[in-house]
């Protein structure tokens, strides 16, 4: 496995909340801090975009604090950024039962280690969706789609036409289908 920056940073955050939150309660049980030490200014305030305000006056409780802001930016950051896009649009000049859709990542650099394995990391997010729609007989439709500049969450690809055909689908005469009798099953069929 290869560790990018923000794997290594994401990790190294959260072990330093933990050794805070830890080494607070350690402090703590030891006498070293105390919870009757109240200072009359605060020891620790944290306002969080006029939503969440917390204030304190004890300083053992503000090392905890702090390792706990440590604990959960990590697991902030360390979450999945998963993007979910709507696909919108319709599709004409073709039969809608044939028509297929497809949905790729387009090239994602990768690089090859010195033993053979290949390693890449995919986030979704950084690298444009290639939208292949394809109808037989037709030339296929195709577009590109940045995720990243998509806010709404939708990709609204309007009417989809195919109006060149580039082969007639055949007909099929239902007379000139012929039935065939089968044998009568002898015995159970087994498995090898």
């Amino acid at each position: 496995m290869t560790w990018t920056t923000f794997d290594v940073l994401t990790i190294l955050a959260g072990l330093c909340g933990m050794i805070m939150v830890i080494g607070s309660m350690v402090l703590l049980y030891k006498g070293v801090i105390t919870l009757s030490g109240v200072t009359p200014e605060e020891a620790l305030r944290v306002q969080f975009t006029n939503m969440i305000r917390i204030t304190t006056h004890y300083p053992s409780l503000a090392l905890f604090a702090i390792g706990l802001i440590f604990i959960i930016v990590a697991q902030m950051n360390a979450k999945p950024n998963q993007v979910t896009l709507w696909i919108k649009g319709n599709v004409s000049g073709a039969d809608a039962d044939t028509v297929t859709m497809l949905v790729s990542v387009a090239t994602v650099p990768t690089h090859v280690m010195p033993d053979g394995s290949v390693v890449g990391t995919l986030r979704l997010s950084q690298y444009p969706l290639k939208i292949e729609i394809d109808a037989p007989g037709h030339n296929p439709w195709t577009t590109s789609v940045d995720p990243s500049d998509n806010k709404s969450g939708s990709i609204r690809l309007g009417e989809v036409r195919f109006t060149d055909k580039v082969a007639q689908r055949p007909q099929v005469d239902p007379g000139k289908i012929e039935s065939v009798a089968l044998p009568p099953v002898s015995q159970a069929g087994t498995l090898k």
